[in-house]
């Protein structure tokens, strides 16, 4: 059986680290860009909120990072200890755990794809508002949201 300070310690990093990625896609999607949008003209729309996704992607790829480590740390700590419930884990926590870990994935993908987007567009000297650079957050932010949801029938779960 495992000690469930370590497992704490595991779950709060990979809990800090959702909260900074999926809360960083919910303010961008739901807050910063609408507002930047009636604010600005577009020229200085697109210089400001690049350079807010400059300063904000290195972070967000750490917090990926962690999520990886942490996620794979804590769904193996669960399984193999049974430390929360002291039972068998179902097979609907592993469904539920499989999709979680695919979404997250794709999540992973979608922002990996982005930032490749985001260095042609500025090398080429593309203005972005001709592609809308925000789908690709819009659509992480939608992933995200779910996957938080999928955490909770999980703590519910165990």
């Amino acid at each position: 059986m495992g000690n469930p300070i370590i497992y704490g310690i595991i779950r709060s990093f990979h809990d800090i680290a959702s909260i900074i990625w999926i809360g960083s896609l919910f303010f961008i999607s739901f807050f910063l860009v609408p507002k930047a949008k009636n604010l600005i003209d577009e020229e200085k729309r697109m210089i400001f909120l690049n350079g807010i996704f400059d300063r904000i992607t290195p972070l967000i790829f750490v917090c990926i990072i962690i999520l990886i480590v942490t996620g794979i740390l804590e769904h193996r700590f669960v399984k193999m200890s049974g430390i929360i419930n002291k039972r068998p884990v179902s097979g609907t926590y592993n469904t539920i755990h499989t999709i979680k870990y695919i979404l997250t994935g794709l999540m992973v993908v979608i922002a990996a794809l982005r930032q490749i987007m985001r260095k042609k567009m500025s090398k080429a000297g593309q203005a972005l508002k001709k592609k809308n650079p925000y789908t690709l957050v819009y659509m992480n932010t939608i992933i995200g949201i779910i996957v938080v949801f999928l955490s909770g029938i999980l703590s519910a779960l165990n």
